[in-house]
């Protein structure tokens, strides 16, 4: 900060005192430090008064200072000298307006110290004839007893010496008498003599903008409950203030005040100041709260009535202690300045610390490259010292979709505020940082470089002591270094809090402070100029205002510039200090005006000639850039000079373009200084204007100074929840639990109707101009859960109310899967596999919550590394005519072979998961693309993995099947609990073959080795197949044969089936099993016992750090290292880790779009080895996975060991592919996750030792649904083909085409070019594609039926007609 230190600006103030006071005949030598005077004379009829008043609360806007003579004398002859003082140099004060007397405010001599605070405790309510007067003179303590004020002023004197006593900042507030005014009218009160606010009701009004077009996020008004806080504390008794806890965000979507709101937390001496007394809320319900705007502080007085849902829950913002009620007040306070609470919306972290502390807001972008010149010569760095004595700090991180540098973010929650408490240096190169988030949150606690779990504590124990670590206690809190701050964060926000000696506006009146100038810019007045830019000649008429420094001397100042604030609309006609409150003229509040201040010298200013350009010599203070902002500043106080000659100054607010200014622009100009200022505004004839001449043409200045460009906003827009808020735009989001909701429809009794996913064609296709399922042949129906169906409203299924829908089956049964009209077999087999009766409690693990009366479900998916509540409503699509599911069905198992009677159709949990999934996916047709995998890690959590069984392509599993590994493994695998089934990809010529369908799944239900050989019980869930007829099916007579088989495995339930798992000679490649499902594959899919806890990061690829896999030919020098690292450490033997390494996937494909993988090694191999690494390096158990798809993981969990902690992870994708990566760490022990490491830099010098063989991209079995299944449906139901595989297909058929035809004429072309080229262009659109998915092709079976019709109907074709056919479909 520029200007004196804090220590000068003590000593330099505590000698003017005693100046003062030797002047005046008194001694100094009991008090060092300045008395805050207040710009308006005591009230006439306050003297009495003050003589009764104690000691501690005499005068009215003087601060108590104890001298040589009586308290109250010394105070009336400071009053009385400053007041005429001030009427000398023409000071304009108020009349005696303002009413009461001031409540102080204590602060210690560094500005903004944090002080203890006591909690308060709730107190009965007193009767009618008991109102509690406002109390004169109330510390932050809460102690209104003058020996008590006395004693805490002394337990808090600064630590240097005594040198001054702690002081108060005395801010006037209103005397209890418009409380008592409120209170007097029988009208503001409820039955129970509660208050109730006039001027803000418990009605729609007061949430909404437009009560007739309320958000449609936002639960209806009338199940909104307005309630007391004795009503919403259900134990221990409702307080004002406690211990500091974090808030929590509510559904309104106002974080940008909420994160301000937070930086008051735990900061009570603050908080008093806006609610200086709770005696008559405790009482009455009546609060009185006080706000800072335009210049000057306005009094809100509210009811305690506070918008809940119906489980008394609040709606908006609330503190985590659910017994404290200041948040709730503050936020209900703000919402009725700016009219209702929906205007809160959208807003600046800036405006909301300026209006609740009065202070110097402002926002720094740390990514601004004059910043980081700061950063990097350390001069940030002194200023936080600075002002973390000063005031309040927060930071918040931004979002990079653009341009990302940094390959990892801290695992921070986006635009959410963190408040920096303390910032230190314990050892020189060491800085440090404290820091806490202000809202509760979710994400993950930092876990980089002196985390709270962190090794560097206990190696550096003299750094813990230096900064008070003490892990127990950090209650959310962590330390981090001043590097990695600036490398994760974006934005930093200060409020310097102004000193007690300071001159700065107090007054609750309406009428304006002396300090605060109100004007406009008027274009028809002559007093909108521009900025003195070149060719700009009329920069100077602009309003103007002197600045007269009374006394002569260097003068601290602070100077801010607000323009009119669209959403505050006071109204001071019902009362002279406590005005109403009306709608925003404007929403939302946009500031399209781009504006600044100047300072210049008087002299200067009229030395200038007419038609020249303002220097930036002549200029001795200005806000930089001009901003488009309520608020513009000198970014921090500044010291002016009258110098020898006592110079006046002139303040010069200008806006950036004239021409955005329509009529007027009110603003507000308030300074704020050490001593005392006079301001005097000058407009029209009046303005100083430059008298040196006219500058002549041939003349010219210098080009115009940087501080006179525009710049883009220092600070955006808060947009703190994207998908969330009432005014934001695009998709919303539902923000309310489903307690809520369900409280809310039984209130209105009514079904709930999910605003994030409402029927219609959105919820069905994809895009409106291809719709595969019109809107108007389907409805959207509801089960009948109880009483009898209406035809018009609900679902053919059951036979209610006899035998109705239910949510599962009974007695613990499993449920039989019927596909509906769409190809999403790969999400019914995961589910089947999820449903069986031996893993039924995992799927009822899935639904969190439900009710059926209000058609209200809350499912979990797993995303991202996370569980992620999914909430619906149970409208499912069914066809128009026969009112039965559109889409997949659950049927009872019993008898359910061939069955298609709607009656047995009533198993609902499968429709609605499928709901629930099309939603996670934003509608039913992204669900016809999908692998088994996918859906399995998204339902259950877990590690799944696809064994082929074909000896070609996977023969590392096929020589586990001839040892006998892999039938000792599903053993292994079955018996703790995972999940297992085959995948069948026909082709196999076994009798089972003929009742099995290509392209499902079958799950594992059991594994037995008897004395006849192995056996192995699979479930078929598919409704409408046919029951399994292999050798072992349920009616063949193997079992007659082999009775102690049949004895041990039974074989009477229709949906289950036996197969043997070995040949007649005992081997497991030439049993039934094996034979079967050779061409397909077995899935496994392991679940983690509920003792194991899941680690999670995230990571991205960034234009520098996406180097590609490990032992490239072209990869010399070790480039791959510099790809997203992290590190693992371990602190306890035998620590169990399995690694998961995921990417997002993209919805309109199921193919990932790039490979990704990853190796773990111990670091200290990397130490020693560089980049000399080989594949026996690595940890990852063999082979390593380098995938075309969503999610790699290792084939089996690794041991790791303190020992050879720190291990290193590196995760890797395809040469320059940007993007993000998920990391999920399942362990049954506790380790430390850090990302952000890098500890290998690109060698200089190229590898000493031979590399290994590369890693190649590997193509994944694309598990989905059986072609031939979509051949049988109606064209209109068919899943689209994505646009190489239309290409594909196109270049197949005309090849088939063009070679067959040809075939059967024999007849020679003519022009084989021709054809040829035609054809080989084909291929060139299809690109890569056609080659790669030749095998896939292969794999999904002989498709040359698809183009045999084609064939037969041009058999009779000449070639010439051939060829005219080829060029019009190419």
């Amino acid at each position: 900060m520029a200007g004196m230190e804090d220590e000068e600006l003590e000593e330099y103030l505590a000698m003017k005192d005693r100046q003062a006071m030797a002047r005046a005949g008194r001694s100094s030598s009991s008090s060092h430090g300045r008395p805050a005077v207040s710009f308006a004379p005591e009230p006439a009829a306050s003297s009495n008064a003050a003589s009764r008043a104690p000691r501690s609360q005499a005068g009215d806007g003087v601060r108590q200072w104890s001298g040589a003579g009586g308290v109250q004398e010394a105070v009336r002859q400071k009053a009385s000298k400053l007041e005429q003082l001030h009427a000398q140099q023409g000071s304009r004060l108020p009349q005696s307006t303002t009413r009461g007397n001031p409540v102080p405010r204590k602060l210690t001599r560094s500005w903004g110290k944090q002080q203890p605070g006591e909690v308060e405790v709730a107190t009965e309510s007193k009767g009618p004839g008991e109102i509690k007067r406002l109390p004169q003179a109330k510390a932050f303590t809460g102690s209104s007893d003058p020996s008590a004020l006395k004693g805490k002023e002394q337990q808090h004197m600064t630590m240097k010496g005594e040198k001054s006593a702690k002081r108060e900042m005395l801010i006037p507030f209103t005397s209890g008498s418009r409380e008592e005014e409120l209170l007097a009218d029988p009208a503001n009160r409820d039955e129970g003599g509660k208050f109730v606010d006039p001027d803000f009701p418990a009605a729609a009004s007061s949430l909404f903008m437009d009560p007739r077009k309320p958000s449609r996020h936002h639960i209806p008004h009338d199940a909104v409950k307005w309630i007391r806080p004795h009503q919403i504390v259900s134990s221990g008794g409702a307080v004002v203030f406690g211990e500091a806890a974090p808030l929590v965000e509510g559904s309104l979507g106002n974080g940008w005040f909420v994160g301000a709101l937070g930086c008051l937390v735990g900061r009570r001496d603050l908080l008093e100041v806006l609610i200086p007394s709770t005696e008559n809320g405790r009482a009455y319900g009546i609060y009185t709260v006080r706000y800072y705007k335009y210049g000057q502080w306005h009094n809100v007085v509210i009811d305690d009535r506070i918008p809940c849902d119906q489980v008394n829950v609040p709606l908006y913002t609330r503190s985590s202690d659910p017994q404290q009620i200041w948040p709730m007040l503050l936020e209900k306070a703000y919402a009725k300045m700016h009219g209702c609470y929906e205007a809160l919306v959208t807003g600046s972290v800036t405006y909301a610390l300026r209006d609740l502390t009065g202070g110097a807001a402002q926002a720094i972008n740390l990514r601004e490259e004059n910043v980081q010149d700061q950063i990097m010569n350390g001069y940030l760095w002194q200023q936080l010292l600075l002002w973390c004595k000063q005031g309040l700090l927060g930071c918040w991180q931004e979002v990079e979709r653009e341009g990302r540098t940094t390959d990892f973010d801290g695992d921070f929650k986006s635009h959410c505020v963190y408040s920096i408490l303390d910032v230190k240096e314990p050892a020189v190169g060491m800085r440090f940082m404290k820091l806490k988030p202000n809202v509760q949150t979710n994400s993950s606690p930092w876990s980089g470089m002196w985390s709270n779990d962190g090794p560097e504590w206990v190696a550096n124990p003299e750094i813990a002591k230096a900064l008070d670590y003490d892990k127990a206690s950090m209650g959310g809190s962590f330390w981090m270094t001043f590097e990695d701050w600036t490398r994760y964060f974006h934005v930093l926000h200060i409020c310097q809090l102004f000193p007690p000696s300071w001159y700065v506006p107090r007054s609750t009146h309406p009428q304006p402070e002396p300090l605060v100038v109100q004007g406009a810019w008027r274009k028809t007045a002559r007093l909108c100029g521009g900025l003195p830019k070149m060719g700009n000649p009329n920069w100077w008429q602009n309003p103007q205002v002197m600045l007269k420094l009374a006394t002569g001397e260097k003068t601290q100042v602070f100077i801010s510039v607000t323009q009119q604030d669209s959403r505050f609309n006071p109204d001071y006609e019902r009362g002279a200090s406590t005005p109403s409150f009306r709608k925003p003229f404007k929403e939302p509040a946009e500031y399209n005006v781009a504006i600044g201040v100047a300072v210049v010298r008087k002299r200067v200013l009229e030395g200038k000639k007419l038609g020249s350009q303002l220097k930036r010599a002549d200029v001795e203070l200005m806000s930089k850039p001009f901003k488009r902002s309520r608020d513009v500043v000198i970014s921090a106080p500044k010291i002016l000079d009258p110098g020898k000659e006592r110079d006046e100054f002139v303040i010069i607010p200008m806006v950036f373009d004239p021409s955005q200014v329509v009529g007027e622009l009110k603003f507000w100009l308030t300074v704020t200084a050490n001593k005392p200022v006079q301001l005097e505004p000058r407009g029209g004839d009046n303005l100083i204007q430059p008298k040196g001449g006219v500058q002549d043409e041939q003349e010219s200045d210098e080009e115009s100074d940087y501080e006179f460009e525009a710049a883009d906003l220092e600070e955006k827009i808060f947009q703190e929840n994207p998908s969330g808020g009432s005014q934001q735009k695009g998709p919303g989001k539902e923000r309310r639990s489903a307690k809520q909701i369900i409280a809310c429809c039984q209130k209105l009794q009514c079904k709930y109707e999910d605003p994030d996913f409402p029927v219609g064609s959105k919820m069905l296709n994809r895009s409106s101009d291809s719709e595969r399922w019109k809107v108007e042949e389907v409805s959207f129906l509801r089960p009948c859960w109880h009483g009898q169906p209406d035809l018009r409203e609900h679902l053919n299924c059951g036979l209610p109310p006899t035998s109705p829908p239910i949510l599962f089956p009974e007695g613990g049964k499993s449920s039989v899967i019927k596909q509906g009209s769409i190809a999403n077999s790969w999400f019914l087999a995961a589910a089947s596999a999820v449903s069986v009766a031996t893993k039924l409690e995992q799927l009822q693990s899935l639904f969190v919550e439900w009710n059926t009366e209000c058609g209200v479900f809350v499912i979990r998916v797993f995303k991202k590394g996370k569980w992620k509540k999914v909430i619906i409503d149970d409208r499912l699509p069914a066809k128009k005519d026969s009112r039965a599911l559109l889409f997949s069905a659950g049927v009872d198992a019993q008898g359910s072979f061939g069955q298609e009677d709607m009656r047995s159709q009533r198993i609902m949990w499968l429709p609605l998961l499928e709901k629930a999934y099309a939603k996670a996916f934003g509608c039913y047709e992204r669900l016809s693309q999908g692998r088994i995998q996918h859906a399995l890690k998204d339902l259950t959590a877990g590690a799944p993995q696809v064994l082929l069984l074909d000896e070609s392509r996977a023969p590392d599993v096929f020589t586990r099947v001839v040892n006998g590994s892999l039938w000792r493994q599903m053993v292994d695998w079955l018996k703790s609990g995972c999940m297992l089934g085959f995948y069948f990809g026909g082709g196999a010529s076994t009798a089972a073959c003929v009742s099995l369908h290509k392209g499902r799944v079958y799950p594992i239900l059991a594994l037995k080795e008897l004395e006849g050989g192995r056996m192995v019980q699979l479930w078929n869930p598919w409704q409408g197949d046919s029951q399994y007829s292999g050798d072992w099916g349920n009616s063949s007579s193997n079992w007659s044969k082999y009775r102690a088989l049949a004895a041990e495995c039974p074989h009477d339930d229709p949906n289950k089936f036996w197969m043997k798992a070995d040949g007649e000679d005992g081997t497991l490649e030439k049993g039934e099993m094996y034979l079967t499902f050779q061409s397909g594959c077995l899935l496994v899919n392991r679940l983690f016992p509920s003792s194991w806890t899941i680690t999670r990061s995230k990571a991205y690829w960034t234009r520098g750090g996406a180097k590609g896999p490990p032992f490239q030919p072209d990869d010399t020098r070790g480039e791959w290292l510099l790809n997203p690292q992290f590190e693992l450490h371990v602190s306890e033997p035998r620590t169990l880790c399995f690694i998961s390494l995921a990417q997002p996937q993209p919805l309109q494909d199921a193919d990932a779009a790039n490979p990704i993988g990853f190796v773990l090694l111990k670091r200290k191999t990397i130490e020693d080895k560089g980049i000399d690494l080989s594949r026996s390096d690595m940890l990852n158990p063999p082979p390593i996975q380098f995938k075309l798809d969503r999610e790699c993981s290792l084939n089996f969990a690794v041991t790791l060991e303190p020992i050879d902690s720190p291990y290193l992870l590196v995760a890797f994708s395809s040469p320059g592919h940007l993007g993000k990566l998920f990391l999920s760490v399942w362990h049954n022990k506790p380790i430390l996750l850090r990302g952000g490491v890098n500890y290998w830099d690109a060698a200089s010098d190229p590898r000493d030792t031979d590399m290994d063989e590369p890693l190649v991209p590997e193509a994944v079995e694309l598990l989905q649904d059986d072609p031939s299944w979509d051949k049988q449906q109606p064209r209109a139901m068919r899943p689209p083909a994505t646009a190489h595989e239309e290409k594909r297909k196109e270049a197949d058929e005309l090849e088939v085409r063009y070679n067959e035809a040809a075939k059967q004429k024999e007849v020679k072309d003519p022009v084989p070019s021709e054809g040829e080229e035609i054809i080989a262009k084909s291929r060139e659109a299809t690109g890569e594609a056609t080659g790669q998915r030749r095998q896939e092709a292969g794999q999904e079976g002989d498709r040359r039926d698809l183009c045999e019709q084609i064939v037969r109907k041009l058999q009779a074709a000449e070639v010439w007609q051939l060829k005219a056919i080829l060029k019009l479909l190419d």
